[in-house]
């Protein structure tokens, strides 16, 4: 089923599946965006985690904010989604760090 413009929703039933279908490539992207991200982590390593990150970040927040600006959309609303992914990024990296240490002190 192709998008039809929010506009041209008859009813709510169609409104919810066009919000479904969005939803569905939203998921597919974050997937996608994903699988980026674990990249360039592994490419910078640990220090991936530590206070030089910040900048990076914060540039990276910048430029979302700027991006969701033109579309329209609030900076706060945009800082809570790329947040909640970078965080989750840290994590993971974070906590595979965590692990190595682990398992290297074992090993020793």
């Amino acid at each position: 089923m192709p998008l039809i413009d929010p506009k041209d929703c008859a009813n709510p039933v169609v409104t919810r599946e066009q919000i479904d279908l969005l939803d569905r490539e939203l998921i597919a992207l974050l997937r996608k965006r994903r699988e980026y991200g674990e990249r360039i982590a592994e490419q910078y390593g640990p220090e991936a985690i530590n206070a030089r990150a910040m900048d990076p970040f914060l540039q990276m927040m910048k430029d979302r904010r700027a991006w969701g600006d033109k579309e329209g959309l609030d900076s706060h609303y945009i800082d809570q989604v790329f947040t909640v992914i970078a965080q989750s990024y840290f994590d993971r990296r974070l906590e595979d760090t965590q692990k190595a240490r682990i398992f290297r002190t074992k090993d020793d």
